[in-house]
């Protein structure tokens, strides 16, 4: 579990504080990074040139409303499920609340 802000980290008044979820900031979760996923990480964002040094396959669970421990997220009773996702989508962030589709591919 990670939390942050792409957009808070261009606000000089913003510190990202590892123990606790700042409103505003990103709830992510990571997910098994998988050759399929950087095949298809290598093979599109590289050629658009908005690859990261540290690819981090994730899913963006939710944007915090108010400040709360980090601890909370970490403690969260996610949902399980016996199958693999449907589809799979690299986004590319446009504001804390939009993204930009850059892949969206069904999985089968």
């Amino acid at each position: 579990m990670r939390h942050g802000s792409w957009a808070l980290q261009k606000d000089p008044a913003y510190r990202h504080d590892a123990r606790t979820v700042q409103s505003q900031e990103q709830v992510r979760l990571g997910i098994e990074h998988t050759p399929e996923l950087a095949a298809l990480y290598d093979g599109t964002a590289r050629r658009l040139g908005v690859a990261e040094e540290d690819f981090w396959p994730h899913l963006t669970l939710g944007l915090a409303k108010h400040d709360f421990p980090a601890a909370e997220a970490e403690a969260l009773d996610l949902p399980s499920t016996t199958e693999t996702a449907p589809v799979v989508e690299l986004q590319q962030e446009l504001s804390v609340t939009d993204f930009w589709v850059l892949v969206h591919k069904a999985l089968t």
